[in-house]
């Protein structure tokens, strides 16, 4: 008979939220003004612009708002020339929201017949894609001046790139500094995803809800296990595994991102001959040492950190593993025992 139980499961999420990342929102690398001139993680989209600021180049350039070096362009409006450069983030933008992130800014001027000068924002489904404009900025101060840029973009676009743009004369130029971009968030807040991802432990014959959210309602979700393709396709499914099974759930976004994520469901008298593995998914300074219950002389462990780097190994553990050997982290593990194979998370917080 199944036995039907309630309960809450205090799963510890990993929320993917609102938060979309820039990489290397300082611009921080070599100053340059010739050849590949993008920093780390950048690249360029016409022409070269500068990492800035160069040695012995142009003293009326600014020193960097935040860290060693910023991004520099160029406009030249008799040569229709328009530096631009750009960069993939950390997760595409999200249709019909409003989005907004923290850049500086500085316009060069009266050198050279430089004009104050202004910058264009475009998203795209490429590299150097100009799909839709997101914003324009006002022409520019000569000193770093604080802009916050907001969009609502039509489309989930996964590319930015920075244009820089003069007057309207067709002998205008200009030269804009970009530096110290924050992180762009959504207006109102917005997961992406909310994956249960701690382990639970239940009795045979008992049954667990699992689930997983989303505020994309395009979202989409599989279920599936080790040794079952499919199991589920909604978002929270009832489970009653007669022994230990590891879920998988993926996740897709509207947008095509995807995501996944597993939680282990571990059976108490599930299986057969030795009985099941007692499995803490935690050290603390309180609870300091690694005690598994009903360990057995054969007992293997195996835990890596999110790298993938092997960081313990014993054959035949006997409760020896410390809080001490072990930094503040999440790490996987990995238990042979008789027939079976856990598999799951380690917390260690100090």
């Amino acid at each position: 008979m199944k036995i039907l139980i309630s309960i809450f499961l205090f799963f510890y999420p990993e929320l993917i939220s609102a938060q979309i990342h820039f990489y290397n929102p300082s611009f921080e690398g070599t100053a340059l003004d010739t050849g590949d001139c993008a920093p780390p993680y950048w690249y360029k989209c016409e022409l070269s612009p500068d990492i800035q600021p160069i040695p012995f180049c142009c003293p009326w350039y600014r020193s960097c708002y935040e860290g060693q070096t910023y991004e520099g362009a160029g406009c030249y409006n008799h040569d229709n020339v328009h530096e631009s450069f750009g960069q993939k983030i950390s997760m595409n933008l999200v249709p019909n929201k409003v989005h907004s992130f923290i850049c500086h800014l500085y316009s060069v001027y009266n050198i050279n017949n430089l004009v104050l000068g202004r910058i264009q924002i475009w998203g795209g489904f490429s590299i150097c894609a100009d799909n839709e404009l997101l914003w324009q900025s006002n022409y520019i101060d000569s000193t770093w001046e604080t802009d916050t840029v907001t969009f609502i973009p039509t489309q989930c676009y996964s590319y930015l790139r920075f244009v820089a743009l003069s007057g309207d004369s067709i002998e205008d130029q200009s030269y804009i500094g970009v530096d110290a971009l924050s992180e762009i968030t959504i207006e109102g807040g917005y997961n992406f995803f909310n994956f249960p991802n701690t382990d639970t432990t239940i009795n045979k014959g008992a049954c667990v809800t699992l689930t997983a959210t989303s505020d994309d309602t395009a979202a989409t979700f599989y279920w599936s296990t080790s040794v079952e393709d499919s199991v589920a396709t909604e978002d929270s499914i009832e489970v009653c595994p007669t022994g230990t099974t590891v879920y998988i759930c993926t996740a897709t976004l509207g947008c095509g991102q995807q995501f996944r994520d597993t939680v282990t469901v571990t059976v108490l008298g599930g299986g057969s001959g030795n009985p099941p593995l007692i499995i803490p998914n935690f050290l603390t300074s309180e609870f300091s040492v690694w005690q598994i219950q009903n360990l057995q002389s054969t007992t293997s462990v195996t835990v890596y950190n999110t790298l993938g780097q092997l960081v313990y190994k014993n054959s035949a553990y006997n409760n020896t593993l410390s809080i001490t050997k072990l930094a503040t982290a999440t790490y996987f593990y990995e238990i042979k025992y008789g027939s079976n194979t856990y598999r799951g998370k380690l917390m260690v917080v100090r």
